[in-house]
């Protein structure tokens, strides 16, 4: 008797996971990202990196790294995904980057704040 038997494949941030159903048995398989390869957020972060020191004054005299760039807010729907990054410099900019999977296109918005209060309820 054969074996009846159905994929089903998850890809994430950090790795791709198979799941076999091998006559109602479910086995997983991991495969770790390929050397070279970069994750999404890193992709996100990337980009901000580049948009700051493309950016920013040159009498400043600064230039940042991927350690200067962090994630705040991340989230994967089917082939698109938004990040929302700041980075360690205390000039109130704000990154959105999002991208359309099926253009395979990102998109990025950079937001100044200007301020932040309370609102409180009546």
């Amino acid at each position: 008797m054969q074996a009846k038997t159905r994929k089903i494949s998850i890809n994430n941030d950090i790795n791709d996971i198979e799941i076999v159903n091998v006559n109602g048995i479910y086995i997983s398989k991991k495969r770790n990202k390929k050397e070279g390869e970069i994750t999404m957020q890193e992709q996100a972060k990337k980009i901000v990196m580049e948009y700051f020191n493309s950016h920013v004054d040159k009498t400043d005299n600064k230039q940042i790294t991927m350690n200067d760039v962090y994630v705040v807010w991340f989230s994967k729907t089917l082939q698109n995904w938004k990040a929302l990054v700041s980075t360690t410099v205390s000039d109130g900019m704000y990154y959105e980057i999002t991208h359309n999977g099926n253009e395979n296109e990102t998109y990025v918005d950079v937001y100044k704040k200007w301020e932040n209060y309370t609102v409180k309820g009546e």
